[in-house]
């Protein structure tokens, strides 16, 4: 079964460009079905890249420093909640 990938990039268009050998390296060395999501209006840039099985676009991404820290919880948590976002990702691809 391939291993099925989520990349997530939200911000400034030269960082989501720079993504691009990371996502041709992902399906060409691990045959895996990789999958973005990003901000709506990067989304047509994103598509262009032919390593990609699904871009998945959204009008406003989830803030998730701004969760963390009206909890209360440590500055690293919000990596940790983006890790989470991942791993869900991957429980609905299985499950579909």
């Amino acid at each position: 079964m391939r291993p099925k990938i989520l990349v997530i990039r939200f911000s400034s268009i030269g960082d989501i460009v720079l993504t691009s050998p990371i996502v041709r390296c992902l399906q060409r060395q691990l045959k895996a079905e990789v999958h973005f999501l990003t901000k709506k209006r990067f989304a047509r840039q994103v598509g262009a890249n032919p390593h990609l099985s699904t871009v998945y676009a959204i009008a406003r991404p989830p803030n998730t420093s701004s969760i963390a820290t009206s909890r209360g919880w440590p500055s690293w948590a919000s990596a940790t909640m983006e890790k989470a976002w991942i791993i869900l990702f991957r429980l609905l691809m299985k499950w579909s």
